[in-house]
């Protein structure tokens, strides 16, 4: 009966989460290429946006989504993992941003979250990159914070090391960093173990 059907469900998820921790050779090409597929697609819709700024050409969100969409399919790849997030300016803050028709401008940053889906594997990258191919001061500042947190967190990830351990090295430069550049208020938040505190 429905209790059959319960247990049996319940003992294949067990079976089916097995399978999920450990990828053969096979599988893991396949997310390597997933991976490169959805790469190539941000390239892609990065030089796209720099190419029509500098020709002078009006530039919308859906114009770099038509891009990563392109490559998917170019390269093999079945379906977007999900829907692809194409954010320009401000819209970069909305969670869950969908690729729409706002103009992409000079001087401003776009955010790409978008992976392709390739037999049955998802692929998911995110970037922040100027729509014009050139940071300003502050955008090359903040770039340069976010990309010594991440390779913090890399060093940080280790046999034996605290599955927490990544996540604080990323936090204690991210904030240090805040704090240099006076996106944090030292007289406000005080010293770095404080700002992490609170």
């Amino acid at each position: 009966g429905d209790q059959e059907r319960t247990n049996r469900a319940l003992s294949l998820c067990g079976v089916l989460d097995e399978l999920r921790l450990i990828k053969d050779a096979h599988e893991q090409a396949v997310m390597r290429r997933a991976g490169q597929i959805s790469a190539g697609a941000h390239v892609r819709a990065m030089q796209r946006s720099a190419a029509m700024l500098r020709a002078g050409q009006d530039v919308r969100e859906y114009h770099l989504d038509a891009e990563l969409l392109h490559e998917f399919r170019q390269h093999g790849s079945q379906y977007p993992a999900y829907g692809s997030i194409v954010a320009a300016g401000a819209n970069a803050c909305v969670l869950h941003y969908r690729a729409d028709a706002a103009p992409i401008r000079d001087g401003e940053l776009v955010l790409i979250d978008a992976g392709c889906e390739l037999d049955g594997y998802a692929s998911d990258i995110t970037r922040t990159f100027p729509a014009n191919g050139r940071f300003t001061g502050p955008q090359r500042a903040l770039y340069e914070l976010v990309l010594a947190s991440q390779q913090a967190a890399i060093e940080a990830t280790r046999p034996g090391a605290r599955f927490t351990d990544p996540h604080e090295a990323s936090v204690k430069v991210l904030t240090q960093g805040m704090l240099d550049l006076g996106l944090l208020d030292k007289n406000q938040h005080g010293t770095l173990e404080d700002a992490i505190a609170n």
